[in-house]
């Protein structure tokens, strides 16, 4: 790092010892101005690079990833989460025998290891690169509850990105840093708006939990201003649980990352918003966009599932999606409060669907103790989201929803938690979950959880 900053003065320095620009006719200062501000957007790109070679910003002396045996630079990290799961008695829609579904109880606790991630980052020249996560999910992950496995592999991100694409093919002044990225990607959403917890809110799962594949171009200008624009495979409706990553029971209609190979039917979506930092603590984040698809055969059938109670759908293959989020935080010599709201609203058929969330969070910052020069206990943060689902349509009202149609019915979540920092690279939450589901809210599928993430 030492290196960089020897780079960066002696750039700075032999940018100020060549004196300001001659004075020309306007067409030609014009000309040199747009020359210089590519030179400079170009030198910042090869500082950027070499950061990523040597680690990161951030990175500590001597993580500088190594060389494939391809010749290829490559950066590895990983995650390792384990959990301890608590449930309360709860109504399972029992649907192993394949005929009308009934209910059955199940109770009970789970030491559990969650997850081991392992992120590989290769980075071939300038502004291309390859990022990929590669998950090995414990026993009990799979999204049925009539599944016998003890683990999962999962791939919920391997794509190939090119930045500034208009700078470097065309040689253009683009104030958007285009990008293309092709491949399995999670939703922008999901990245963009982190959620801070291991429960997800109902928004989050019913639409943008799961990884997607296909193509997607965006940008950013200075300001903050961002689009996005993706064309891809889509989703498959998928029942699963509403809660901790497929281990409850609080079913669900999802949008869900499995497809069902070649199909004639893409979705489209198209997303715009702004981020703002500003000077006196304030961060503010907006998006709104809007996806377009049509419904195929097998999410039809998906639809007329007897677990859903929906009844008789129409012929419509209408799939649309349109969505809003807003998150906002400030920072202060106490702490960070923070503040993140979404909804959206969805049509599938005559089917219509309706969620929103609102997430108030404080985050504690400590000094910290000080052992082995490593600093320990950061911060606390204390957060707590309401999510509701609202179903419309052939679904049943809220109040009257047959216990053998959870996945079809109103719902709303009350998730509490409080995440301890236990060390930079070192989390530990405490959840808690009341949810309000079935006929007069009389289901009990409150869930808890104890969570430990290590970074490494």
């Amino acid at each position: 790092m030492r290196f960089l900053q020897i780079f960066t003065a002696a750039a700075l320095g032999a940018a100020l010892a060549a004196g300001p620009l001659p004075a020309q006719e306007g067409g030609n200062t014009a000309q040199e101005i747009q020359k210089l501000r590519r030179a400079i957007q170009k030198q910042q790109r090869e500082i950027d690079a070499l950061q990523r070679q040597l680690g990161g910003p951030n990175a500590k002396p001597g993580q500088k990833g190594f060389l494939s045996l391809a010749g290829e630079h490559i950066n590895l990290r990983g995650c390792l989460e384990f959990e301890y799961f608590g449930a309360q008695p709860e109504s399972v829609p029992n649907y192993l025998s394949g005929g009308t579904p009934s209910v059955g109880k199940v109770k009970g606790t789970d030491f559990h290891l969650d997850s081991l991630t392992i992120f590989a980052d290769v980075d071939f020249i300038q502004d291309v690169y390859l990022r990929t996560e590669l998950q090995f999910l414990g026993g009990n992950e799979d999204k049925a509850p009539d599944a016998g496995h003890d683990y999962e592999v999962d791939l919920p991100q391997a794509y190939f990105s090119f930045d500034n694409i208009l700078v470097n093919l065309a040689g253009l002044d683009d104030p958007l840093h285009t990008f293309i990225q092709l491949g399995v990607m999670r939703p922008w959403q999901y990245v963009m708006f982190p959620r801070h917890t291991e429960t997800y809110g109902l928004p989050e799962t019913l639409f943008y939990r799961d990884s997607r594949t296909g193509l997607r171009i965006g940008g950013q200008t200075d300001g903050g201003f961002f689009y996005r624009f993706c064309l891809d495979d889509g989703n498959q409706f998928r029942i699963m649980n509403a809660g901790d990553y497929y281990k409850g029971y609080i079913q669900v209609l999802q949008d869900d990352e499995d497809n069902d190979g070649p199909s004639h039917h893409k979705d489209m979506e198209l997303g715009v918003g702004c981020t703002q930092d500003f000077e006196n603590g304030f961060k503010t984040r907006a998006a709104v966009w809007y996806r377009y698809g049509k419904l195929n055969h097998d999410q039809k059938q998906v639809l007329r599932d007897a677990r859903l109670g929906f009844g008789d759908l129409n012929s419509s293959s209408k799939k649309r999606r349109l969505g809003a989020v807003f998150a906002t935080d400030y920072t202060s010599d106490f702490g960070v409060l923070g503040l993140q709201a979404e909804w959206h609203d969805a049509k599938d058929a005559n089917l219509n669907r309706r969620a929103w969330a609102i997430q108030p969070s404080f985050k504690f910052l400590f000094d910290g103790t000080l052992y082995q020069e490593r600093r320990f206990f950061n911060s606390l943060e204390l957060l707590y989201r309401f999510s509701s689902l609202r179903v419309f349509g052939e679904a049943p009202s809220w109040s009257t929803p047959p216990d053998s149609a959870l996945a079809a019915a109103d719902l709303r979540m009350h998730t509490f938690a409080a995440i301890l920092e236990v060390t930079y690279n070192v989390k530990l939450s405490a959840e808690y979950t009341v949810v309000e589901e079935g006929s007069d809210h009389s289901i009990d599928n409150n869930e808890f959880l104890i969570h430990l993430g290590i970074d490494f």
